[in-house]
C-alpha cells in the first residue's frame, strides 16, 4: 500500500501526494534576496518585516523561501490596511 503525505498546494489547499512523488508548482519560488528585490526594499528591512510583520514564508534547509503570489497577497493586505487606517483617521477628524 503506497504512503501518502499531505502538503499545502500553491493556493493554500491541501493536497495528498504519494511519498516521493514530485509536483510542479505553478508559482515562482524566491529566495529572501529575490523577494526583497521584488518588493523593492533593502534586505535588512525585508528581514525585519519577516520577523515583525509575518511575511508568508517557509524555511527549507535553513533558508527562507517565498511564493510570489503569497508576497502579492501580503502586500495587498498591508496596502488595504493602510488605506482603511487613513480613512478611519480622517473620519475621526471630522467628527
Amino acid at each position: 500500500m503506497p504512503k501518502y503525505t499531505e502538503v499545502e498546494g500553491p493556493k493554500g489547499d491541501r493536497v495528498k501526494l504519494r511519498t516521493g512523488e514530485t509536483v510542479e508548482i505553478s508559482d515562482e519560488i524566491m529566495s529572501a534576496k529575490e523577494a526583497a528585490r521584488y518588493l523593492k526594499i533593502a534586505l535588512p528591512t525585508f528581514y525585519r518585516y519577516l520577523k515583525e510583520e509575518d511575511i508568508p514564508a517557509v524555511k527549507i534547509g535553513g533558508r527562507y523561501k517565498f511564493l510570489k503570489s503569497a508576497l502579492d497577497g501580503w502586500l495587498r493586505t498591508k496596502m488595504e490596511d493602510a488605506v482603511n487606517e487613513k480613512r478611519s483617521r480622517n473620519l475621526k477628524l471630522f467628527r
